[in-house]
Parts: C-alpha cells; structure tokens; sequence
C-alpha cells in the first residue's frame, strides 16, 4: 500500500450513466492537473462527501480512479439507497466541489506468478476493469475473473478483452440478497504454486474468502489480497465498532510496530473485529 497525505480539491467536470448500477463522475481543476497516481489499477482516493443527515462533518469514503489522464479523474459510483457517497453522486452536478486524499492500492502479484484469479462486487467492479486494462495479453490468457452484479448489463463496465475468462454470477449480492461471490469463485482459485488472488467485496465476503484462502488453499498473504471495500448494515456495524475503536485499532498498529506489513497488520485487525462479533 502506497499513499500520500496531502488533501487537494476537485470539481465535478461530467456526470452520465454508466450502467443500471453505476453513475460515472469525472472530476478536474488544478489540483487534478499536477497529480501523480500510483499507476495501479486498483488505486483508490479517499473523497469526503456531506453528512446526508445534515451534520456539520464531512463523510469520508474510499473510492477507486477508474481512469487517470492528464487534468482529470474518472471515479465510478454504485447506485443504492442511502450512505453519503451514493447521495450525493446521484445529486452530483458539473461545479460541484469534493475534496481527495490519501491514494492507495493493494494488487501486487509476486514474482513468478502463472495465474490470476480476480473477483469482485460492484463496488470492486471498477478497480477489477482498470487491472484488465493493464494487462498483457499472455496475463490476460492465465485470469480468471468472478464478478457478482445485480443487473446483466452492469458487466458492461467491463472492459472489452481478449483472453480473459468471466464467469458472472447476476442477481445476488451487493446489500439487496445474499452474496454467492465466496462460493461462486472458489473452483477458480488456482494452485498456489504460482497462483495470485485479488478480491474487492464486501467485508464479510472478503474475510469468508480470505479464511478459505489460508486454510483449505495454503495461500500466504503474499498471494491475496482480499480487500473489504464496504460493510452490509454499515451504520449499525459502526455504532458497535465505536466503543471498541482504540482496541481494534492497536492490533494493527502493534502489528505494524512488530515488522509486519499492511497486509498481515489488516489481518489481525480483521481478526480481532472477527473474535469481537464484528
């Protein structure tokens, strides 16, 4: 994970339909013009959108660059009901201003890697398109890629390439129904000699995949990365988790204090939230 701390303002340049399930936001301004990214096709930005209950603090939420080119910012947005991001891309008009920080990423296959299996939900469904894009064709030949979305036409937000097998599963998921996305990959995940996974979902699905990962595959971390891009009933998810924030919080810090890098350190802290009933 690679990240930078200064905060810069955009401005809404486009808004359009991208999909049932996706509103397409491309953003500018100054700020836009002289940022780097990471060059990842995960990469994400931390964007602060009003409170929709009206309060005085900004909501903060992750959010992958679908596209970087020069002086703009294309980000994809999931149509749901409620949670601050989501109001607010589906008001979202040209002029309107959103604060960034912090780009990260998380795909890193190792060396030697022979094959890929990558998955996601909506929500990693732009992340999931930008690394296709990235890839070599002899790369794309060795990828699986598991895709759970609510309406056929949201694969359309998939890129156009050759190689690549999808297999999409349609209907579930993605806080309307029960995720099939953990047992619908499974068949795919390939020999961990050699083998890379990359997930973005749903908190409890990625913790699902990632326990199945280490026990049942032998896969290191090293290997997957399994990344919890929202949580199902998030606002009463965080009215649990606030009590406990300082504890939860310190195994990852202490991991991190021990040599350990993000990935284990966001492992024990899964865990810790896992072994509190969150």
């Amino acid at each position: 994970m690679a990240e930078s701390q200064a905060p810069f303002t955009t401005t809404v340049l486009e808004v359009s339909r991208l999909t049932p399930s996706l509103i397409r936001i491309v953003f500018g301004g100054p700020a836009v013009a002289d940022y780097p990214g990471l060059g990842v096709g995960d990469e994400c930005l931390t964007m602060e959108f009003p409170d929709p209950a009206g309060g005085a603090e900004g909501r903060w939420r992750n959010y992958t660059v679908r596209r970087h080119a020069p002086g703009r910012l294309t980000v994809d947005f999931v149509v749901h009901q409620g949670g601050a991001a989501a109001s607010w891309a589906q008001h979202a008009r040209t002029g309107d201003e959103v604060r960034m920080v912090r780009p990260r990423s998380w795909y890193a296959p190792p060396a030697g890697t022979t094959s890929r299996l990558l998955a996601a939900d909506l929500a990693g469904l732009p992340a999931l398109a930008r690394l296709l894009e990235g890839m070599s064709a002899d790369e794309l030949r060795a990828t699986t890629v598991v895709v759970e979305v609510l309406d056929r036409l949201d694969a359309e937000a998939l890129p156009d390439v050759g190689g690549v097998r999808v297999e999409l599963v349609v209907g579930s998921g993605n806080g309307r129904r029960p995720s099939r996305l953990a047992e619908r990959l499974e068949p795919f995940v390939p020999d961990v000699r050699g083998g890379y996974v990359w997930l973005s979902a749903e908190a409890g699905e990625c913790r699902a995949v990632r326990k199945s990962l280490r026990a049942v595959h032998g896969y290191p971390s090293e290997q997957a990365h399994t990344v919890g891009y929202w949580r199902f009933d998030s606002e009463a998810w965080a009215a649990r988790f606030e009590p406990l924030a300082e504890e939860m919080l310190g195994h990852y810090h202490r991991a991190l204090e021990q040599g350990f890098g993000e990935t284990v350190a966001g492992e024990r802290y899964d865990a810790a939230l896992e072994a509190a009933g969150l």
